[in-house]
């Protein structure tokens, strides 16, 4: 199994006869199936999910985003290289026969706003993705040197920043089972409390006086993140997609504040 990060291609090689034996990109617009996956650009760490673990035998990678692909030269790219961008990245379990997205991760189940925050998951330049015993989903993000531990659910549940990202990127990161290692001791497991975010400040920051106070508006949906349409994605792909968004204005120190004002598109 391969992947050509500039070519948007994932295939299967035939080791008996050097074949091309099955294989996605690099057009995703050809057929309905490949359409439905949305464009996969810059794909890296590609494996099929090993037996025995949740997900066996599905395509699991990551969609890296960036620039990938070949074409006629177009716009700003003259040369007919890296015609596809996208600027944030997936992690993609595709059931290989159906090509079905059975599970996936992307900004929106990150819970970040599209598209202005899209890029707090972007790892274009590297990064890997491993499914977990427990049917969790281990993410490096090369780029921010960010590895994570996600549920099947989406939820954080373990995150180690590298404090050397910018010079050294955390390219990969696998977890090793303690039976691999028995020459080192099993540590005792403690369970982390989640801050109260009413009260969790960094150092200097003001605190008290409606610091962390969440105002509800009637009429907004607070879930609904989405701001504009996304070409490459799946969720909320019609043109016509209502979305809330608020508008709060902020007083300057001393100064009432107006009533926040809603708008519903």
């Amino acid at each position: 199994m391969l992947s050509a990060r500039s070519a948007n291609i994932v295939a299967i090689v035939s080791r008996d006869t050097g074949d091309i034996v099955w294989r996605l990109g690099p057009d995703f617009a050809r057929n309905p199936r490949t359409e439905k996956l949305g464009w996969i650009v810059a794909p890296g760490d590609v494996h099929l999910i090993p037996r025995g673990t949740p997900g066996e035998g599905h395509l699991l990678l990551l969609d890296g985003g960036g620039t990938g692909g070949y074409g006629a030269p177009r716009g700003s790219v003259t040369n007919g290289i890296g015609v596809e961008r996208r600027d944030y990245s997936r992690i993609l379990e595709i059931d290989p026969i159906s090509l079905a997205v059975v599970w996936q991760y992307t900004p929106d189940e990150a819970g970040h706003v599209q598209p202005l925050d899209s890029y707090k998951f972007f790892s274009a330049s590297g990064g890997s993705v491993q499914r977990l015993p427990n049917g969790n989903t281990l993410i490096a993000d090369s780029d921010t040197g960010r590895v994570f531990q996600v549920t099947p659910g989406h939820e954080t549940v373990w995150e180690y920043v590298s404090p050397t990202a910018q010079k050294n990127p955390v390219s990969r990161a696998t977890l090793v089972p303690y039976e691999r290692l028995p020459q080192l001791p099993r540590p005792t497991r403690t369970a982390v409390i989640p801050p109260n975010v009413t009260d969790f400040r960094v150092p200097g920051s003001p605190n008290g006086a409606g610091a962390g106070k969440i105002t509800v508006v009637d009429g907004v949906d607070p879930h609904r993140l989405r701001a504009v349409r996304d070409p490459h994605g799946v969720i909320n792909s019609a043109d016509e997609t209502p979305h809330d968004f608020c508008v709060v204005p902020i007083a300057p120190a001393g100064v009432p504040e107006p009533a926040a004002q809603a708008n519903s598109k």
